[in-house]
């Protein structure tokens, strides 16, 4: 009779130990995750200059937020393989170069044009980054 109740006192310690383990196995799979999306939005060359991204292809005054003068003010907008395609606000003088670096980088396939990268940006220009 005391066996039974031993095996009674184990089978519920199995079990516990089993859900510990799984806990476990579910806590470390999703650490990893974590880690690697963490390293992969790390990895996007980060830009600290001040740009408004606006989700409408028409910029207004009241969407763009700009600490330079109207007159000193480009509009641009980057497709194609960069982290992150959209509408970008430059200053005259800039570069394309400068525009994909606001625009999070180039991705792994893109190709770049050394001579497209000198380029100066004009008002309302479209820049394509082409991918492999």
């Amino acid at each position: 009779m005391q066996k039974k109740d031993e095996k009674r006192q184990t089978a519920p310690d199995m079990r516990k130990m089993v859900l510990l383990a799984l806990a476990l196995v579910l806590l470390a799979v999703l650490g990893y995750l974590f880690l690697q999306l963490r390293a992969r939005t790390q990895s996007a060359p980060q830009n600290n200059a001040v740009s408004t991204v606006t989700p409408s292809l028409t910029p207004s005054a009241s969407s763009i937020a700009t600490p330079y003068p109207e007159s000193l003010t480009v509009y641009v907008e980057i497709k194609g393989a960069v982290y992150k395609p959209g509408r970008y606000t430059l200053t005259k003088g800039q570069t394309v170069a400068d525009a994909l670096m606001l625009a999070g980088g180039p991705t792994e396939r893109a190709v770049l044009n050394q001579e497209q990268m000198a380029q100066v940006v004009q008002t309302d220009m479209t820049i394509i980054i082409e991918e492999q």
